[in-house]
């Protein structure tokens, strides 16, 4: 019997339009080399955003090829170091002048959540352990698991939660429709700690 796929935010459109997937008699859903080399840029972007160091950003320090060294060992893309290095470092750029121009301070990287809504509308949530290799999360069967790659801050009333996206799609594709209305944004919005929170989409295209 196969493992089938754990409802999540990631998967939240899929879970309101067909729950099939999510059947225990379900293929398994395995990550190809897309979905690993996504994990690996989410690894390394941790890493350099969260670091302290005496030396200046940890992208322009020699731990940086400690890093990918890690990442592409961990998801198995060695064949795609090069372009993870010169990918994240060039990314990290651009989101941290973001962050220094919108005034926000990182509150929080790669923290996974759970929500439990309930038929009312309310809900709740709690922070919980990172899923596990095969991306499952140790959640109640009432609970959406997700992990939120960045949640920033300004020190008042705005936070931002932001998920990052590696892959490449049409303009008129979901991928760039506005934030609010892609399922599992709306999802990770939740876990936020106020009710006005902002959510958008970090664009990363592996391909510039």
């Amino acid at each position: 019997m196969s493992q089938p796929m754990q409802p999540s935010a990631s998967r939240t459109k899929l879970l309101l339009g067909c729950p099939r997937p999510f059947e225990v008699d379900a293929e398994p859903d395995l990550p190809g080399e897309p979905a690993r080399y996504g994990s690996a840029f989410h690894q390394v972007m941790a890493a350099c955003l969260g670091a302290k160091t005496s030396k200046g950003p940890l992208e322009k320090t020699d731990r940086y090829a400690k890093e990918i060294d890690k990442a592409v060992k961990a998801y198995d893309v060695r064949a795609a170091a090069g372009e993870l290095a010169g990918h994240v470092k060039s990314s990290l750029g651009v989101l941290r002048n973001w962050l220094e121009r919108e005034k926000l301070e990182i509150l929080a990287l790669e923290r996974a959540y759970a929500v439990t809504l309930a038929a009312s509308g309310a809900y709740s949530r709690r922070a919980i352990e990172p899923h596990d290799e095969d991306h499952c999360y140790d959640v109640t069967s009432d609970e959406v698991p997700g992990t939120v790659d960045l949640i920033a801050c300004n020190g008042g009333d705005r936070e931002v939660v932001i998920d990052y996206k590696t892959g490449s799609a049409p303009a008129n594709d979901i991928l760039f429709a506005t934030p609010t209305k892609i399922p599992q944004m709306r999802t990770l919005g939740l876990v936020a700690t106020r009710r006005g929170v902002e959510v958008g989409i970090f664009h990363a295209d592996r391909r510039g």
